[in-house]
């Protein structure tokens, strides 16, 4: 990931703790124990701040900029998000994704976790239901996203007469 977020942690969302040993075991029989997880999302979740990763751009995808908004933690405090999604889009899609992100509008990223597209990334429109090809690995999705910038913050305005002039 590019440009780390310099913010408050307060302002974050998700967990800063990596996954505990039981966590993971917890989250690997959500996912499905058969199933394959990439070791670089493994890895990533055990050392990634992901309270950094709100609203990233992922600028390479072929409809053109995508943000991830928040990245589902899996630590057994913050998962509730991702344990919301999991059954709705399981009937949705069935059970080769599991959503990794959502893009605030109600899309998500999801990561491909079965034999033909394991670590693949794609993103699921709720709208239609159909599946765009975002990335081919994990790696190649979390290299691409960059923090989405805020805007400056303005100077006040000069008092009146001031002489100062924008």
């Amino acid at each position: 990931m590019h440009d780390p977020i310099a913010t408050d942690d307060e302002d974050l969302p998700g967990a800063s703790d990596p996954p505990s040993e039981k966590e993971w075991a917890d989250f690997k029989t959500l996912v499905g124990r058969d199933r394959p997880i990439p070791a670089a999302y493994a890895d990533f979740l055990h050392t990634c701040d992901i309270r950094r990763l709100k609203d990233c751009v992922f600028f390479d995808s072929p409809e053109g900029p995508l943000t991830a908004s928040v990245v589902f933690p899996v630590t057994r405090e913050d998962r509730a998000a991702l344990l919301r999604h999991l059954g709705h889009l399981r009937a949705e899609i069935g059970a080769d994704y599991f959503p990794i992100a959502d893009d605030a509008c109600g899309n998500f990223f999801l990561l491909g976790c079965g034999e033909a597209n394991a670590g693949e990334i794609a993103l699921w429109n709720h709208e239609t239901g159909a599946l765009l090809d975002v990335a081919p690995t994990f790696e190649d999705f979390i290299e691409g996203l960059y923090p989405d910038r805020k805007p400056a913050k303005k100077k006040p305005a000069p008092a009146s007469g001031s002489g100062w002039i924008s």
